[in-house]
């Protein structure tokens, strides 16, 4: 990530790290146009460049997904 550029995209508001992994970060932020608190993982910039890496980190996020469904709980999310 270039020096003084933002953690997360400007549609987050105040991120604050509250984890770290093997395959990245994990931040707590404000989401301006979801309008609540979420949670965004972001795939360290060493594994980014690996396709194969990349590829287990999106099935990562649809088994989480997955799981959360079957607790009951609906996920809202709006396209890029």
């Amino acid at each position: 990530m270039a020096a003084g550029a933002p953690i997360l995209p400007g549609r987050y508001e105040e991120p604050r790290l509250i984890g770290r992994g093997g395959m990245g970060e994990i931040y707590l932020a404000r989401d301006r146009l979801l309008g609540r608190t979420v949670a965004v993982k972001l795939l360290a910039e060493r594994l980014a460049q690996e396709p194969e890496l990349r590829e287990r980190f999106q099935l990562d996020g649809v088994g989480i997904r997955r799981s959360l469904e079957r607790l009951g709980v609906l996920l809202a999310r709006r396209k890029r």
